[in-house]
């Protein structure tokens, strides 16, 4: 994504683990990155830590056990005139947690877990491609406003079966919500129609259909 930056931008990242397996790391982030605005600041944070809490890959039952935490935290301030933010009304927050459970000598697994944003400005919210809208041209059908409001949460459930080291059967399931059409799906990042459109009758499987009432030719 390009971005304007005139003041220089810092960044730094720490990683840091124990033979017993708590492996951790941290990056951190200070500078400009907002698109057409080269006076408003950023700052932000994005933290993790892995925790194995039993190892015993002999094991015919449970074989290994581990969890994950991800933490998330920045804001935005500073700019000009009507575009000036500060980080009261434009900031974000977010976390991931995951656990994992390995059985029959890490030959299966599950994995559980999930996380949850809120993100006021949509500053780190991605664009969709509506009519392929970018971070450049933008969409008025999803806009990143200062203090447009979103939140999204999502959670995951997998099975795995690893018969070889580098082979993996994975079945996955997960949801995804967001405060605003966004993902995929019934209410998703489908335009709503103008007044000038009918709309068919529900779909199947969730799919959105939009069509225009044709209208006579002159001269026919």
């Amino acid at each position: 994504m390009a971005s304007s930056t005139k003041p220089p931008a810092w960044a730094c990242r720490f990683a840091g683990g124990r033979p017993s397996g708590y492996p951790s790391s941290g990056n951190q982030y200070v500078g400009t990155d907002t698109l057409g605005q080269p006076d408003r600041k950023r700052i932000h944070t994005d933290d993790s830590v892995m925790v194995r809490m039993y190892n015993n890959p002999d094991s015919n039952a449970l074989s290994k056990l581990a969890a994950s935490l991800t933490l998330d935290a920045g804001c935005e301030l500073g700019g000009e005139g009507a575009a000036k933010v500060s980080c009261g009304d434009q900031y974000f927050l977010g976390f991931m947690a995951y656990g994992r459970a390995w059985f029959l000598k890490n030959q299966l697994a599950a994995t559980f877990g999930g996380g949850a944003i809120t993100n006021p400005g949509r500053y780190l919210v991605l664009i969709p491609p509506i009519n392929g809208a970018t971070a450049f041209t933008g969409t008025p059908y999803f806009t990143a406003n200062p203090g447009d409001k979103y939140a999204a949460w999502d959670m995951q459930l997998t099975a795995d079966w690893m018969p070889r080291e580098f082979i993996t059967f994975r079945m996955e399931l997960n949801h995804r919500f967001a405060s605003v059409p966004y993902f995929s799906g019934p209410n998703g990042v489908t335009p709503r129609a103008v007044t000038t459109e009918r709309r068919r009758p529900p779909s199947p499987a969730g799919f959105r259909i939009w069509f225009k009432p044709k209208t006579a030719s002159h001269g026919r």
